[in-house]
């Protein structure tokens, strides 16, 4: 399930994986034996910990303490520092927690070690999860692009928007979605020569700030150039500054604010699975 593939879904830029919420799983180890993985110092775990046991949790409290101690360079050389990655175990984040990037330094979570697991390290028959409350306000933006090179290039500046959505559709799909009688009416409201498209979504405390946030997108995405040309970084090696320029690559833009406007966007996107499958 969820815990077992670590799943997250169009919204992982706001809410994470599902390791963010596991809090505590019931699990049954290789042996039988029913235990509890939920948050744990590592000075308990040292104590507790016994490679050679005939106790399966003490020889897992010793894996776990020696993988912190001796495997934390190699995690972090190995592991990509990517929002959405799933594969392997979730070591980086047992890493990370040892050394308190989500909390106390000397805390882990066993639990969300379990997460993407995919039942390789325990079964899980019980979870308690945290919850969180969905803004109940949303606001969307489709952008139209003639390539979709240019629609994957625009994807990082679309971030620094702080959207709660990015989701593409290529030409492909754009046109097994046109040749399907449900959804071509969608298709067609797009621009003539639509090679590819971006959802994105915004939550918002208002209508009106929704629509603010649009806005603002549009005004720095759309169009031939960037919104006030070029402009001056810092390259991460020398620290030189360097002037570059983020040119506007989508073509057009459609908004929606309404309910059932916005649900038209999000059915065409979620249309290419059936459709392909």
């Amino acid at each position: 399930g969820a815990i077992g593939n670590n799943s997250t879904g169009s919204h992982s830029l706001k809410y994470g994986k599902t390791d963010h919420y596991v809090e505590e799983l019931e699990v049954v180890l290789a042996d039988g034996t029913v235990t509890t993985f939920g948050e744990e110092r590592v000075s308990d775990l040292r104590e507790s910990a016994d490679a050679d046991s005939d106790d399966l949790l003490d020889r897992i409290h010793a894996e776990i303490v020696r993988i912190l101690d001796e495997e934390a360079a190699e995690i972090d050389e190995r592991f990509p520092e990517m929002k959405r990655n799933v594969s392997g175990y979730n070591l980086d984040r047992l890493l990370a927690e040892y050394r308190g990037e989500y909390g106390e330094e000397g805390v882990v979570n066993l639990g969300r070690l379990m997460a993407g697991s995919e039942g390789t390290l325990a079964t899980v028959t019980e979870a308690t999860v945290s919850l969180v409350e969905i803004p109940e306000t949303k606001a969307v933006a489709l952008l139209t692009y003639d390539d979709l090179l240019d629609a994957m290039e625009d994807v990082a500046p679309i971030l620094e928007h702080d959207p709660s959505a990015v989701e593409v559709m290529d030409d492909v799909l754009l046109g097994l979605a046109a040749d399907t009688p449900e959804f071509a009416d969608v298709v067609g409201m797009l621009p003539d020569g639509t090679d590819s498209v971006l959802l994105v979504e915004f939550y918002a405390e208002s209508d009106e700030e929704g629509r603010q946030k649009v806005a603002d997108l549009v005004a720095d995405r759309v169009g031939p150039e960037a919104e006030g040309g070029p402009e001056t970084i810092e390259t991460p090696d020398d620290g030189a500054a360097e002037t570059t320029s983020q040119p506007r690559r989508a073509v057009d833009a459609m908004e929606a604010h309404d309910p059932d406007d916005r649900e038209r966007f999000w059915k065409m996107r979620k249309s290419g699975l059936p459709i392909l499958l």
